[in-house]
């Protein structure tokens, strides 16, 4: 089982811009604990494109730049991966970012990342930080304005809705 005597940290890695946040945050929490930590990535074979590989190779990256430790597997369900990387480690607590999928979202994919991993966790803690948005939107802007010579029509106009659907 979990030893929590000392106590270890993982964070959930993902191909978000706001993962850098939770990565940060984890970090400052491990060194106040002074405990140890790991980013764990559970690959679902779910397809990604070319930008998202190179967010999620950012944030693995950046979890080894702050002194932590990847870990990866490969699992259909992100949240038995995310528990076994946790057991298999002795993982004390998990840092995950709160969810803002609409009701009728988690209720069709099975409930929110975060529910069911406290439903499945047992005596492993669960943290679900609100990840900074605007500093993660800003970031989203900045990278599409680097990248704005290669977006297509299609992209701009999925990039339209976004925003619209985001200030409505």
């Amino acid at each position: 089982g979990v030893w929590k005597a000392s106590g270890r940290l993982m964070v959930a890695v993902f191909f978000f811009f706001y993962s850098e946040v939770l990565i940060r945050w984890t970090r400052r929490v491990a060194d106040l604990l002074g405990v140890s930590w790991v980013g764990a990535y559970v690959d679902d074979d779910r397809a990604r494109s070319t930008d998202d590989d190179r967010l999620l190779a950012r944030n693995i990256e950046l979890v080894r730049q702050l002194g932590g430790q990847i870990i990866s597997t490969k699992d259909h369900d992100v949240v038995q991966g995310l528990l076994r990387i946790a057991r298999q480690n002795d993982v004390t607590q998990i840092i995950v970012g709160k969810s803002k999928r609409s009701l009728l979202h988690r209720i069709l994919s099975g409930g929110s990342l975060v529910n069911r991993l406290l439903q499945h966790s047992g005596p492993i803690d669960i943290y679900a930080v609100s990840a900074n948005r605007t500093k993660a939107k800003q970031q989203l802007l900045k990278h599409l304005a680097k990248n704005s010579a290669s977006m297509s029509l299609d992209d701009f106009g999925w990039l339209s809705a976004i925003v619209i659907l985001t200030w409505v």
